[in-house]
Parts: C-alpha cells; structure tokens; sequence
C-alpha cells in the first residue's frame, strides 16, 4: 500500500484553507486514537472537523493519505531526538578558527580564502573544507567564539553540564513521546503492514546520528569519553536504547515506571557509556 508522501493531494494556498487542513488534522488525531485503524473512514474525520467530505478530498486522497501527514507532524516525538547537547569544538577546528580571527584582522574579510587561513593554522586546506563550508561559515564561527569569549571567558564543560544537558534533552523527548504516546504506537503497528512512511523519518534518525557522533568524536578528542569507543555505534546504541524504552513503557505501556525514572536510567547509561569522568 503506497501513498504520496507529500501528505496531500492538494496544498492549503489561503488562510481559510490552511484553517481547514489543520481542522482535519487535528480531527483525524481524535478519530485515530478513538477507533481501530481499519475502522476509520474519511466520513468519520470530516464530521470531526466540522467540514464536508469534499474539503476532506481537497487536501488528503484517503485516510491513508492523512494519516502519514498526521504522523510527519508527531514525528518530533521520535525523531528529533535525544539529546541536544552543547556545541564542543575539536582542536583542529578552534585551530582554524583562531587562524581565521588572525587572517580576517590581518587582510579583512574580502581577502581570507581558505588556502591563507590553512596555511595560518599550518593545516592542509582538506581540514579547512571538512569543517567549514566557506568564509561565510567560519567567519560565523570566529563570531560565535568572540561571542562565548565575553560571556563565560574561563568556564569549560564539566561532567556535571554534559550530564545535565543529556538529562533535559531525554525529559524532553520522554514528555513529547508521552504526549503522543497512542499514535506512536498505531505507527509501529502499522510499520510492518506495507504502509510506506516517508524517507524523512529515516533522514531524520541519521541526522541524528551523524549529529551525535561527531559530539562524541569531539568528546574523545578533549579526553572526556573513553577513546576506544566507536562513536558511531555508540550514538546509534544509544540512540535506539532510549527509543525502545520509550516504546515499550510509553506505548505500549507494559511496565509502570515513571518518566522521572526513565529519564535518570537513561540519563545514567548515556554518561557511563561515555565514560565521561567526574
């Protein structure tokens, strides 16, 4: 069973349209956590909504349809995910960031290329290409480190403020997954149905990943986490680990442990995993 994963078959183009595509969506939420998956008709969502079924047919092709643009909009609740964390800077890239201040006050803005702020930091141009996307880029990043510079010129990263900030990124996912909890599960269960979800979702559980490994990377790199680890796996491991439990407790609501408890077991493997020191 395919569907268009644009969620629609025609866009909202004028305020009373956007009005009634979300009506529908926020109907088909009720309806969906109401009745059985199979047992939801179009009909059903439009009563909901307080519009015709021929609005309903304007924006979505069936219930299929509505459901996948319903879901890309709770996808947050799985996807975004856990955890924020606090942008760590390897030594390479504060290396080339520090050429980059001397050259831009040496010859200006106009004048930097990545070969003289390379050849400033002594580093091959390939370093430069791998950790900014131009001028524009590390000119942001001089910015950003002039800017922490003035407002917290001599405080580093502890273990208490990576733990801390592990901590209020996973509360934050629990909370959202709770809150969406019965659709969570309705898109698990339909997952091994044929049901084509959209790729986004896959893009967003890389992202991720990709977001993660690199903090950790820059962790190892600090010697704040056990260099020994891959990061990569770590990030998925860790990753997948939170989701699962949020699945099985949340969803699927086979246990009764609190969000306060998941959150500090969780919050607890991620720092030990790490091996970050205290």
């Amino acid at each position: 069973m395919s569907v268009d994963n644009g969620g629609g078959r025609s866009p909202a183009r004028t305020l009373r349209g956007r009005r009634s595509r979300s009506a529908l969506l926020q109907a088909a939420r009720i309806v969906f956590e109401r009745k059985n998956f199979t047992d939801v008709k179009p009909a059903d969502i439009a009563a909901v909504a307080g519009v015709s079924r021929a609005t309903f047919y304007t924006y979505f092709s069936d219930r299929d349809d509505i459901l996948m643009a319903m879901l890309e909009e709770v996808e947050a609740a799985d996807d975004f995910t856990i955890p924020e964390l606090p942008r760590l800077r390897g030594a390479v890239e504060m290396s080339l960031i520090e050429a980059a201040r001397n050259i831009f006050e040496k010859v200006g803005y106009a004048d930097a290329t990545p070969i003289n702020i390379s050849e400033e930091a002594d580093l091959p141009v390939e370093e430069f290409e791998q950790h900014f996307n131009g001028i524009a880029d590390v000119f942001s990043a001089v910015l950003e480190v002039s800017r922490d510079d003035f407002t917290n010129p001599t405080e580093a990263h502890s273990a208490l403020d990576f733990s801390e900030h592990v901590e209020r990124g996973i509360r934050t996912y629990f909370d959202n997954y709770a809150r969406n909890a019965k659709l969570m599960r309705l898109r698990e269960q339909l997952s091994v149905t044929g049901l084509d979800f959209p790729a986004s979702r896959l893009c967003r559980r890389e992202d991720f990943v990709a977001r993660h490994t690199k903090w950790i990377t820059t962790l190892q790199e600090q010697g704040q986490a056990d260099a020994s680890l891959d990061p990569e796996l770590v990030s998925r491991a860790l990753g997948a680990m939170v989701s699962s439990l949020a699945h099985v407790h949340l969803a699927l609501e086979v246990d009764t442990a609190s969000i306060d408890d998941l959150v500090s077991i969780s919050t607890q493997i991620w720092i030990s995993s790490l091996k970050i020191p205290g």
